[in-house]
């Protein structure tokens, strides 16, 4: 099952869980903002590529007869809903007003707020009813993991320590990420410490980590760390390119966020440290700063000219070979060749 298949039965499922806490907001209170807050968890919930409970699926299915999406609900919906819960508050950190489309909690809350509201208390209301939206998702992942039915106790176990590892290692990535932005240069070092951190352990080691556990496969988990870190920073230079020269109609996403946040990443680095000091200065004008429309050419060009956009291509492609190396040089089964080259072409030529 490819992730569009999987994405078609996953959804619904998805809905349904959505629409039941739904009721359930409803009997503890009738008041209409909050609930309105809570069900546009469902409308940011609509969109999203489902690709950490993919990784999980992935394993499972590869190595379990006639499997069923259904089999392993609770679980993947646990793993989906932790995303969900961070990309709430990351909106809330990045100042975000788009997610999938459609406004971001927090932005969407303030719309709904009284209009004489003074401006501070709005902002200020907006933002925490959106943490606290949040912290709401967090708790369905918590009830979600103790729902599940694991094939035994140890499984439940390493499972939940995975996951706990996993909360760990984003979190503090995403620490690491908002400190840099503090900062007005860094070091590749500490750039690929929180690349590694909040995407590559999150998005792709621990998912797989974790349907290595529940597929009895854990002989597979020191290849699982390499090909996942490699594979998730391969995704994170894709996203940091996407952000300079990406489609705003693909992605659902707005523009030149990691320029306005004063994010540092593999393409800055590149303009900072390698490319003609001129480049340098063009671009820490635009750091930190609301960007415009009128800005949106330039910042595109200093990119491209400085060489930057075809480094990020060519470590995209390095990144590729090594991975397609590594399942080569494992000599893995062809059944479990085939689910780590199946998610390599899933990413390599990504749109959004």
């Amino acid at each position: 099952m490819d992730i569009n298949l999987f994405k078609e039965t996953f959804d619904p499922l998805l809905a349904r869980h959505l629409t039941s806490k739904k009721i359930v907001y409803e009997k503890i209170t009738t008041n209409e903002t909050v609930l309105s807050v809570l069900k546009h968890i469902q409308t940011i919930s609509l969109g999203g590529k489902r690709l950490r409970p993919y990784m999980v699926w992935s394993l499972y299915s590869s190595t379990t007869e006639k499997a069923l999406v259904e089999d392993l609900v609770e679980l993947l919906l646990a793993i989906e809903l932790f995303h969900i819960f961070c990309l709430i508050h990351d909106d809330i950190m990045d100042e975000a007003s788009m997610r999938h489309a459609s406004p971001t909690i927090h932005v969407y809350t303030e719309t709904i707020l009284p209009h004489d509201t003074p401006t501070h208390i709005r902002t200020r209301a907006s933002e925490s009813q959106a943490i606290l939206a949040g912290d709401i998702v967090f708790n369905q992942v918590f009830e979600l993991l103790n729902n599940v039915s694991w094939k035994n106790e140890d499984v439940g176990k390493k499972i939940r320590s995975v996951f706990v590892t996993l909360i760990n290692e984003v979190c503090i990535g995403q620490m690491l990420d908002i400190e840099l932005t503090t900062q007005k240069e860094t070091t590749q070092e500490k750039v690929f410490e929180k690349n590694k951190l909040k995407t590559a352990f999150y998005s792709f080691v621990r998912p797989l980590h974790i349907g290595a556990i529940i597929s009895n496969r854990e002989d597979l988990v020191d290849f699982i760390i390499t090909f996942g870190e490699k594979i998730g920073m391969l995704f994170q230079i894709q996203d940091d390119l996407l952000d300079i020269v990406g489609k705003t109609k693909e992605t659902k996403k707005e523009l030149f966020t990691d320029i306005a946040k004063n994010q540092h990443t593999e393409l800055t680095e590149y303009i900072r440290k390698q490319a003609d000091v001129v480049y340098k200065e063009k671009l820490d004008a635009f750091c930190g700063k609301e960007i415009t429309q009128n800005d949106a050419q330039e910042i595109e060009n200093i990119f491209i000219d400085s060489g930057a956009i075809a480094h990020a291509r060519t470590l995209i492609e390095t990144y590729s070979t090594e991975c397609t190396n590594l399942i080569k040089e494992r000599n893995l089964s062809p059944k479990d060749a085939e689910v780590f080259t199946n998610i390599l072409s899933l990413l390599k030529n990504r749109t959004s």
